[in-house]
């Protein structure tokens, strides 16, 4: 008697038929809209007294279209009035399409932005994915407090990609800005505010 599992071709054919499954509900504008709205409050609430300030992307650097200026941001966070981090942010539960944010992710690490000065360093860019329900359930009782997964989440998605973002530049103005920011976040602390 053959078994299913321990046959190569077998195993093959199971992960192309597991994609053909339905793909996953895809995530509504607006709720993604309130997911941006949700990472943005977070931050500013956890980075409060540090001078910092996270806005949401001008229409031109949320864009996709390089040619127009798109940088495929959702948030930048200040620091002291000048532009320190680009954040961009998914609720995407498809692998596929998180792959696609990783890859963007690598393809471009660091962005200068159009308030920029040409002689400025690019700042870091970041992936921060924050799950759907995650969102739902915070719009349902808005307090970070009672929702610390959120931070925690947020705070390990920025870490996690400013390390990548540090380990693949050789340029060593880059690295300190990467730094800069790994070291703020290691000083934030938790939601217990």
């Amino acid at each position: 008697m053959c078994r299913m599992s321990s046959n190569p071709e077998n195993s093959y054919i199971r992960n192309i038929d597991n994609r053909n499954l339905p793909p996953r509900k895809a995530v509504s504008e607006e709720l993604a809209r309130k997911a941006e709205g949700v990472i943005i409050g977070c931050l500013n609430e956890q980075l409060k007294g540090k001078n910092i300030e996270v806005r949401p992307a001008t229409p031109t650097e949320d864009s996709g279209h390089k040619d127009e200026g798109g940088k495929q941001i959702d948030a930048v966070l200040n620091i002291a009035g000048k532009a320190g981090m680009c954040i961009q942010i998914t609720t995407a539960r498809d692998p596929d399409v998180q792959r696609k944010k990783l890859m963007q992710l690598k393809e471009n690490p660091f962005v200068r932005l159009e308030e920029m000065k040409r002689e400025e360093t690019p700042i870091p860019k970041v992936v921060v994915s924050i799950n759907p329900e995650e969102v739902t359930s915070f719009l349902g009782d808005s307090s970070f407090s009672k929702h610390p997964q959120i931070w925690a989440k947020i705070k390990s998605d920025i870490t996690n990609s400013l390390l990548y973002v540090l380990n693949i530049t050789k340029n060593e103005k880059e690295k300190a800005k990467a730094q800069e920011l790994l070291i703020l976040l290691a000083d934030s602390g938790t939601t217990e505010h």
